[in-house]
């Protein structure tokens, strides 16, 4: 199994379409393994449907305030996986600005 750039294109070549959902996943549970056997404090959560927004009682506000990295699947013509982290927050705090609360939608 790939572990990213799993999915192919239309012209049949492999990695030119992103990495698919399951890679993620796979990864993911790879790394909470990987955690648990080498004793590394690692916590994933897989977040969907309603529990996917940004706002104060968000899951990846949450994350992002304590220091964690949030990886968010984002539609720009393709699928794109994006990690969000501690230098983030950081430019927010240094810039004293807060989160718009136009963006504290849910996205279905």
């Amino acid at each position: 199994m790939f572990y990213c750039l799993d999915v192919y294109n239309d012209k049949g070549e492999i990695g030119k379409k992103g990495t698919s959902v399951v890679a993620m996943m796979f990864i993911s549970n790879w790394l909470c393994q990987f955690g648990k056997a080498k004793d590394f404090p690692i916590e994933i959560a897989y977040l969907t449907k309603e529990n996917v927004f940004i706002g104060q009682t968000s899951k990846i506000v949450m994350a992002l305030q304590q220091g964690g990295v949030v990886v968010v699947r984002l539609y720009y013509g393709e699928e794109h996986y994006v990690p969000l982290g501690c230098v983030f927050i950081v430019a927010m705090i240094i810039m004293n600005e807060r989160v718009p609360h136009r963006i504290e939608q849910r996205v279905a």
